[in-house]
């Protein structure tokens, strides 16, 4: 089968808040522009990030399957094989900021939360500010009345 991320969101709303495209927008920007991602493995043009979309891939041999969510209805359910490619860092602190923002999104991983998830969530809770606990696999939105800062994003 392959290394997977899995998501379903349901009753989240047509678009994202704008504090998520525009962290989403920070981390996208900061890959391509080191050379980790494009819009597909095969498509050198840049990502998209919308309010009703995000859609990217590794590139070339470093590309698997293309990363992309939608908050169009019949996109409810949604799923990325990354084989653990390069690209997969950046899926993963994608998913945990929909994860955040999306109230009716539900993620769901292959891997583990100690260890292919590990740098995500230090990432996550360190830059962006808000602690994801939850030992299982699967993520929550946690509440918090914190304003989210921008973060100086390194991969």
């Amino acid at each position: 089968m392959g290394y997977t991320h899995y998501w379903t969101d349901f009753g989240s709303g047509d678009t994202l808040p704008a504090e998520a495209v525009k962290l989403i927008k920070q981390v996208i920007d900061q890959a391509y522009g080191l050379g980790l991602i494009q819009r597909e493995y095969d498509d050198s043009r840049p990502p998209i990030v919308t309010a009703q979309e995000v859609r990217f891939n590794g590139i070339g041999e470093e590309g698997h399957e293309t990363f992309r969510y939608s908050t169009s209805p019949g996109d409810e359910i949604g799923f990325c094989k990354t084989a653990r490619k390069p690209y997969d860092a950046v899926a993963m602190r994608v998913l945990l900021i929909l994860g955040y923002y999306r109230e009716g999104l539900t993620i769901r991983s292959d891997g583990e939360f100690d260890d292919e998830w590990a740098d995500a969530l230090a990432w996550f809770n360190r830059e962006v500010g808000h602690a994801y606990v939850d030992r299982h696999l699967g993520f929550y939105r946690p509440s918090t009345s914190q304003p989210i800062s921008i973060p100086d994003l390194c991969f």
